[in-house]
């Protein structure tokens, strides 16, 4: 019988991350974050909502292609390594089935991430993500990022 059950275990161990239905939108954020935190990649498709995961899908197509990615920075860290983020998910506001909701980083320098959200049947899912001022003193929205053709940049 331990065998089996010790066999069951295994597998159960082997089989990939089922996406999680998130009923709170600081979950999802959180959920996010301490993946980072412990050096993980997030799975987009987990988190991301319909419309932005066909945005990023389409950019992954334009890669495939031979085409320039729409993106040279992982956009949930604002950088290239998120190595020693450190984030403080805040207190989302929810309107129905949207909400807003900010994340601070530190890590080399203090950033807020703001967030749209939007509760999908699968649950609460990124919307889009957005700055208003990097470290480089240019904003930037993931949808228009990725919406954008990279060759006309």
């Amino acid at each position: 019988m331990r065998i089996w059950m010790g066999l069951i275990g295994l597998i159960l161990l082997a089989m990939p991350a089922m996406a999680e239905d998130f009923d709170n939108p600081k979950v999802l954020l959180r959920d996010i974050y301490t993946r980072l935190e412990k050096g993980e990649d997030p799975p987009y498709a987990n988190y991301f909502s319909d419309s932005l995961m066909a945005l990023m899908n389409a950019n992954d197509a334009r890669i495939a292609a031979g085409e320039e990615d729409a993106l040279d920075f992982d956009p949930l860290s604002n950088s290239q390594d998120p190595a020693g983020l450190k984030a403080t998910v805040g207190e989302p506001v929810v309107e129905g089935v949207h909400a807003t909701g900010d994340v601070t980083l530190t890590a080399l320098q203090h950033q807020v991430l703001h967030y749209d959200l939007i509760k999908q049947a699968n649950g609460w899912k990124v919307d889009d993500i957005h700055i208003d001022d990097d470290s480089e003193g240019a904003g930037w929205r993931l949808s228009e990022l990725l919406a954008t053709d990279p060759l006309m940049n």
